[in-house]
């Protein structure tokens, strides 16, 4: 590992309910960047970028290996280190898990006006990510809260919140529903992962086991993830001369004896079929298949 060590926790999504689950992607983008453990947002992130190589919080959605139409679902609390700041690293992981703090308003509220500024410039660059995702919508639930949670729907529900957060008494209302949130995860099943140098492997684990032996006993339960699939045949406006297509089909779950082959075939597709069909020949941008 060239010297690094990559921890991670990794918690099952917790039981939030209708109002607050939509604001889980939310809460991760906030997470790393927002008073924590008694620092406030500045000093924090000063002292993660003294001692690690950044504090990255996610969802993830998949589908169950066995069964693509049930989604499971996860946040990720990952990040990395030089090895001797593995203690630190531990330490940071755990903080932002259980002692994020969402008390300064205007951090809040900044944050999201600047998100909104990024996820709409950003458009362009990841199009077809974008209209992927959109296809996918209609297939399964799976990928249907996909699309809600990172795709243009995301970026929709973005803007209306930015929009909202400007009457009285909004933001404090919304950092209130994101403290709810933080100790909901904090409870959440929990399982940790370490990449290391196999000589420091040990007291790698060793740290990250006692660091999450300071988080809150576990007493949520796993999330029942479902979202209404989407209508097939979806067109977005976007603020772009660009256009975007794809086109989505239902396939093999990951352990079907297909599913090999169907990996190796997007790629054969892609390289050696659409890009010199859909861009040499037909002078798009270019295309793709995944």
């Amino acid at each position: 590992t060239n010297g690094l060590v990559y921890s991670r926790i990794i918690t099952e999504l917790p039981t939030l309910g209708d109002e607050l689950g939509p604001l889980l992607p939310l809460y991760c983008d906030l997470a790393p960047d927002v008073d924590c453990a008694g620092r406030d947002y500045q000093t924090n992130q000063a002292y993660q970028a003294s001692v690690v190589g950044g504090i990255d919080t996610r969802t993830s959605i998949r589908g169950a290996i066995d069964n693509p139409e049930n989604p499971e679902g996860f946040i990720v609390v990952a990040g990395k280190a030089l090895t001797r700041n593995h203690s630190a690293l531990s330490t940071l992981l755990v903080d932002t898990l259980s002692h994020v703090n969402f008390d300064e308003l205007a951090r809040v509220r900044e944050m999201i006006a600047q998100m909104r500024v990024q996820e709409e410039a950003r458009i362009t660059d990841v199009g077809h990510s974008l209209a992927l995702a959109a296809a996918s919508a209609s297939i399964n639930a799976t990928a249907a809260l996909n699309e809600q949670w990172t795709g243009l729907s995301a970026i929709k529900t973005l803007k209306a919140l930015d929009n909202a957060l400007n009457e009285e008494g909004a933001v404090e209302a919304l950092c209130e529903q994101l403290r709810q949130i933080a100790a909901a995860v904090a409870r959440a099943p929990r399982q940790l992962v370490i990449v290391s140098e196999s000589k420091h492997r040990q007291d790698v684990e060793a740290a990250l086991a006692e660091a999450v032996e300071n988080l809150p006993a576990i007493q949520s339960q796993p999330a029942q993830l479902t979202a209404p699939i989407a209508q097939p045949g979806v067109a977005w406006l976007v603020n772009t001369q660009v256009n975007f297509c794809a086109k989505a089909y239902p396939c093999a779950p990951q352990n079907h004896d297909d599913a090999a082959a169907l990996y190796v075939l997007s790629a054969l597709l892609r390289n050696e079929f659409l890009h010199r069909e859909v861009r040499e020949k037909g002078g798009a941008y270019g295309g793709g298949a995944s």
